[in-house]
């Protein structure tokens, strides 16, 4: 259970990797967009589950995004609903957001940690099917697709993503 554990931290240190709280003004040429209400909220994603000494533990990941910082809560549970989360670590950093347009005109907003510019990603909004259903999702673009949902779901695990991002293996 601790190997379990100080996996899900590191996977939050390689995703919060230079994020420091201090304040810097933003460089001249970049220009600082708000980001919309409908972006605005907690958004949920699955990032796979693990079997241990006949228990299947599922860990989820809960972002917070606000018009300029973001929450990121790492969870465990054992509920296969995914409620009773447990919370096993938090990373808060202040972001800008800068709006850009594609070549096919879809709108998506890139986010920068305010002290080092650090690149935390790219994400827009979107829907994808899921059993049927037209679902809302917040998608960033990485090698792979990574989606997260308005509430929790079992879909689109992230594992794949966060083992090829930072070496670590979820058992």
């Amino acid at each position: 259970m601790k190997i379990i554990i100080r996996r899900l931290v590191l996977a939050l240190t390689v995703l919060g990797l230079g994020m420091v709280t201090t304040v810097q003004t933003a460089k001249a040429d970049t220009t600082i967009d708000d980001l919309p209400a409908s972006y605005q909220r907690a958004w949920y994603g699955y990032l796979g589950s693990a079997r241990r000494h006949h228990v299947r533990y599922y860990y989820t990941c809960k972002l917070t995004l606000f018009k300029d910082r973001f929450e990121l809560n790492l969870g465990i549970t054992t509920h296969a609903d995914l409620t009773h989360v447990t919370s096993v670590a938090t990373k808060k950093a202040f972001v800008t957001y800068q709006k850009k347009v594609s070549k096919k005109q879809r709108v998506y907003y890139k986010s920068r940690s305010i002290p080092d510019g650090y690149d935390t990603g790219e994400f827009k909004l979107t829907t994808i099917k899921l059993k049927g259903i037209e679902t809302p999702v917040i998608s960033w673009d990485h090698s792979d697709e990574v989606y997260a949902f308005k509430t929790p779901k079992r879909a689109e695990a992230w594992g794949t993503y966060i083992e090829s991002s930072s070496e670590l293996m979820l058992m």
